[in-house]
């Protein structure tokens, strides 16, 4: 990464961080910035989790309105992007449950080897496959339930590690190992079945 990078980089952070203390402070000009850079973002990630376009963009809405509302209670010096996605997650799930859509989340048995996620199965996944297969991989990942795919979401698309996952989507570690072992053990299945297609048309 070159040093003018960093400092844009670093420049994005600081701006983001000083609109946040303008929203605590009540200048609603911190709380449009922070729309207005992040919103974006926002909107990739909650179609990711669910593909209904008028809830992600509802909840969106009602995620910054909160913001204003109980900007006394916020705190300073968060990672305002972990915060709002966050956010988000916690907004979209209750709007799932109080719809009445279908939502599962069955926890699994004990299972051995969970932590080859990491070492393994996301290494694959992320350095050898995805970049190559991320088109058609979308089909299948748009197939899963909906924490499957936040999960996915975070940890290949967003480069999340499984702690800040955790904290996102306010579950504990182990469930998020355990979503993202159920995701990977379907998604196998299509990348072996991609991956043979791709080595036949080499020969």
């Amino acid at each position: 990464m070159s040093l003018l990078h960093t400092n844009i980089s670093d420049s994005k952070i600081n701006c983001s961080e000083q609109w946040w203390v303008d929203l605590i402070n009540g200048d609603k000009s911190g709380l449009e910035a922070i729309y207005d850079y992040y919103v974006d973002d926002l909107y990739r990630y909650g179609m990711a989790i669910n593909n209904n376009n008028s809830l992600i963009k509802d909840c969106i809405q009602e995620v910054f309105i909160s913001l204003w509302k109980y900007r006394n209670n916020l705190k300073k010096g968060v990672n305002v992007k972990s915060y709002l996605y966050r956010c988000l997650s916690n907004k979209i799930q209750k709007e799932i449950v109080k719809d009445r859509k279908k939502f599962h989340s069955n926890s699994i048995e004990n299972f051995e080897y969970l932590f080859l996620v990491d070492s393994c199965e996301k290494k694959m996944i992320d350095k050898q496959l995805l970049s190559e297969l991320q088109q058609k991989l979308s089909t299948g990942i748009t197939s899963l339930p909906d924490r499957q795919k936040e999960v996915i979401h975070l940890l290949f698309f967003e480069n999340k590690t499984y702690e800040e996952v955790s904290n996102i989507m306010s579950i504990n570690l182990r469930s998020v190992y355990t979503l993202a072992w159920k995701a990977i053990s379907k998604l196998k299945k299509l990348i072996a079945a991609i991956s043979l297609l791709l080595f036949a048309c080499n020969f």
